[in-house]
């Protein structure tokens, strides 16, 4: 009974920690002029999500990757927040995780050629920062990549391996990237949709026009794709179907040159794939 007793006061224990450290920690943000320090509770979180559950933290960082922002650091450092410290945790998580696990560790997923030539990538990258003239911003970008290729390939693909994780995966994405195309599209309305005013309005959300209209590019076929598997007329289907409009124009109003040429690709891929004709397509090239 004890035993039960403990285990039920758990959730109540674990609340009440939460809710005291938040007010001491707004009481020492306020004290002490240090704002930071009443994001501690959010820290706080994130370590709890890391030990009990790690796949909740992968699903924070799909949500916040349309949200998060670009923060200049003393030093000539530069980072994303809160997506880079995210990808940083993670990826020690699943470096602890695949040692520990190593024996049942299922690897076939990863037996693609894709996976060779991405880690032939990454061994080229930290060769050459080895005889790189300028070692430490070298050692900094291979960090970075690794971080990138750990998170959002080899976590992604152990993680998202059946289609009700890969239709979390998408409205994860979605609803927070949609969300900053109508704050976009709208603060852009002010300025007349200019291609100067598309300068001005992407802060916080992007660095620039074209990191924007990449982002939106890279999604849209996931829409497409999201859309076709709707039932007609539904609620989901009109959305998607006024999402796939609006993500169109917002790419034309960003006015990158390259993300134009970058759609009429993929449509030349798709029907390449559907047709078999990659192989050919590569040998020609």
């Amino acid at each position: 009974w004890s035993g039960m007793l403990r285990a039920a006061d758990t959730p109540r224990l674990l609340i009440r920690g939460f809710g005291g450290l938040s007010l001491l920690s707004i009481c020492l943000a306020i004290a002490s002029g240090h704002y930071l320090l009443a994001g501690l509770p959010v820290v706080a979180l994130i370590a709890y999500l890391a030990l009990v559950d790690f796949r909740m933290l992968f699903y924070l960082l799909l949500f916040c990757l349309p949200l998060s922002t670009e923060v200049v650091l003393p030093g000539g450092f530069g980072t994303d927040l809160p997506t880079e410290p995210l990808m940083v945790g993670l990826m020690l998580i699943a470096l602890l995780f695949a040692l520990a696990g190593l024996r049942r560790l299922d690897i076939s997923a990863y037996r693609h050629p894709i996976t060779f030539l991405l880690l032939l990538h990454l061994g080229w990258i930290y060769l050459t920062t080895i005889t790189s003239n300028l070692w430490f911003i070298s050692f900094k970008f291979s960090l970075a990549k690794t971080w990138y290729v750990v998170v959002f390939y080899f976590l992604a693909a152990y993680l998202l391996r059946d289609i009700r994780q890969q239709k979390r995966f998408f409205w994860l994405v979605f609803l927070p990237l949609l969300l900053t195309v109508l704050v976009t599209m709208a603060r852009h309305a002010t300025y007349g949709f200019s291609f100067v005013g598309i300068h001005k309005v992407l802060h916080p959300f992007q660095r620039n026009h074209v990191n924007y209209a990449a982002m939106l590019t890279l999604f849209l076929p996931f829409v497409w794709f999201a859309w076709r598997r709707q039932q007609q007329s539904s609620f989901r289907w009109w959305l998607l179907l006024g999402s796939i409009a609006l993500l169109l124009l917002a790419i034309y109003l960003s006015y990158t040159r390259a993300a134009y040429l970058a759609l009429l690709a993929s449509v030349g891929a798709y029907f390449a794939f559907r047709q078999k004709l990659i192989r050919y397509l590569i040998g020609a090239g």
